[in-house]
């Protein structure tokens, strides 16, 4: 069921149940009004009788009918009975009375309604009689079951209305929505940079539509990243692989000595390793989107983890040299603790000493700890070609590299893969050129 036709049909129901309503409460009110006048006016015959025949003393007969207001006695009966429950007077003359005798129990006024028809019981105590009156409530007879058929009609009558002019205001109020909905439907991957329509009024549609319009602004930028992730890391993995096909292809047609053998198998296994190499950087940053919700990550010493970070790197390359130093001797361990990702953060380190070294005159890196209270900065630096704006910002972007890399290997993920590790852990990752040729990358945690 369209939400049009749920919202129509709930104010047409809550419009039927009111005016049910509204038709009960006035139908009671006018036959409560109607009861109050009939008995208010047999109260009053009654009342008139009592005064001239039991008041004054007057001798019960046909003429003393003539001192009644015969016009208010008209289509009603009357009659007074004594405590030994015989006729006294009777209206009209020929008036046969049957009157239960269980009705004149209680001397008290009290009367009783059958549908229409009325019977008053008024007992006077200072003489002991009983007046009855009799009559039928002719004009409620008359209007009450008119009234009832009007209001039953009414309400009908409000719910169609409610239904055709709750459809009419329902449409008008869900059309931009409608239109919204046809406008999302055209689009796909190839136009995620159309935006929809925004209304120039403020309403509710509008802010739909103006975050909807910042959804795919999103979703273009992540569609772009990840197509250009998708072509470059399909261009990195054909090149190790053909370059390991070609040359298994080229040992196998020819004959060579043991010692070139030897040489073929270290070649293949170079480009095996850096298919590994690689293979793992892709692996690391395909997990990254998944670790944006913080896990419960353990406290550790950023220091012992870049020791650790050196010596791997160490063991990756023969005759690295590695600066260590402390800024200042941190006045308390504890800020030396922070809490993160090992993993994650070994990673990172080693990705920037591996840079640092690569990329250096000197094949020397430098490592700077800055301990300060809730503040930890870690400078990575070397000496080499400074950097642009522009190859900065690309370096932060996976397979880019800068105009410095020379003749040095690498696929450009290992910074992409720092700015990540860094963004997960809320921290800052920059480059800053100093003097002298030196290049420094910062990680400043909080």
């Amino acid at each position: 069921m369209s939400l049009r036709l749920l919202y129509t049909l709930a104010f047409a129901l809550i419009v039927l149940i009111l005016s049910v309503l509204s038709s009960i409460v006035i139908y009671k009110l006018y036959e409560n009004y109607r009861e109050d006048i009939f008995v208010n006016e047999l109260q009053h015959i009654s009342d008139n009788s009592n005064d001239y025949f039991l008041h004054h003393r007057l001798q019960i007969n046909d003429s003393s009918t003539k001192q009644l207001d015969i016009k208010k006695l008209q289509n009603k009966e009357l009659f007074i009975i004594n405590s030994q429950h015989k006729i006294l007077f009777a209206y009209p003359s020929n008036l046969k009375v049957q009157i239960d005798s269980n009705l004149l129990k209680n001397k008290y006024q009290q009367y009783f309604k059958n549908f229409f028809s009325y019977t008053l019981i008024d007992y006077n105590k200072s003489s002991n009689y009983f007046i009855v009156v009799k009559a039928v409530d002719e004009v409620s007879a008359s209007i009450l079951p008119k009234l009832y058929k009007i209001l039953l009609i009414v309400p009908l009558l409000f719910c169609i209305i409610a239904f055709v002019g709750g459809n009419i205001i329902v449409y008008t109020a869900v059309k931009p929505l409608l239109n919204l909905s046809k406008e999302i439907e055209t689009i796909n991957e190839n136009n995620l940079t159309t935006p929809v329509k925004v209304a120039n009024y403020i309403s509710e549609t509008t802010k739909l539509a103006i975050n909807i319009n910042k959804l795919l602004a999103r979703l273009s930028e992540a569609f772009k990243t990840q197509k250009n992730f998708i072509h470059h890391a399909s261009h990195e993995l054909r090149t190790p692989l053909a370059t390991m096909y070609a040359t298994t292809q080229a040992a196998l047609q020819g004959e060579y000595t043991t010692e070139e053998y030897k040489a073929i198998l270290q070649s293949l296994k170079q480009d095996q390793n850096n298919l590994i190499e690689l293979t793992n950087a892709l692996l690391l940053l395909s997990q990254f989107e998944k670790l944006q919700h913080k896990p419960q990550w353990q406290v550790i010493r950023i220091d012992d983890l870049l020791y650790e970070s050196m010596a791997y790197t160490k063991k990756l390359f023969n005759g690295m040299v590695i600066d260590f130093a402390f800024n200042t001797i941190p006045d308390n361990e504890e800020w030396l603790q922070f809490k993160a990702s090992e993993a994650l953060l070994r990673s990172a380190f080693t990705n920037l000493i591996k840079n640092a070294y690569l990329y250096s005159n000197n094949q020397k890196a430098i490592i700077i700890l800055v301990a300060e209270k809730n503040c930890l900065e870690i400078h990575f630096e070397n000496e080499g070609k400074h950097l642009s704006e522009t190859e900065v910002s690309n370096l932060k972007e996976p397979f880019l590299q800068s105009n410095n890399v020379g003749q040095v290997k690498g696929f450009g993920l290992g910074l992409s893969i720092v700015q990540r590790i860094a963004t997960i852990h809320n921290a800052k990752f920059t480059y800053n050129a100093l003097a002298l040729n030196k290049n420094r990358f910062t990680i400043k945690l909080k």
